[in-house]
């Protein structure tokens, strides 16, 4: 059987930060055996409670993870920004972090 990639982390090379990371799942519950035979799959989910078009999201990072444990793998879920953010203001030019690099989250054009 073709080990996973996510082995590698593992590995003793870069040996004493290959101990960080072991600690780190450990800290986690995990199976560390489990861990070195299965994939571990990271899942992105944006999901947040003061955004309506956002709060399902958790639910399907919970399906996404039930998948994964299905077909075998080991799911961590990770977050990421919300880049609707629905408290933003636009008559007073205020956004978002996570927009204000976009040129066209303020309607001009990159040209």
């Amino acid at each position: 059987m073709k080990k996973p990639q996510s082995m590698t982390i593992f590995d003793d090379i870069d040996f004493p930060i290959s101990l960080v990371r072991k600690s780190i799942f450990q800290g986690t519950g995990c199976d560390m055996d489990e861990l070195k035979d299965k994939p571990i799959i990271a899942i992105a989910s944006s999901a947040t409670d003061i955004n309506p078009g956002h709060m399902h999201l958790s639910l399907l990072s919970k399906r996404a993870k039930e998948g994964v444990h299905a077909a075998g793998g080991i799911p961590f879920e990770f977050n990421v920004p919300a880049p609707c953010d629905p408290t933003r203001r636009e008559e007073k030019d205020e956004y978002p972090i996570s927009n204000t690099e976009c040129p066209m989250s303020k309607g001009k054009s990159k040209d």
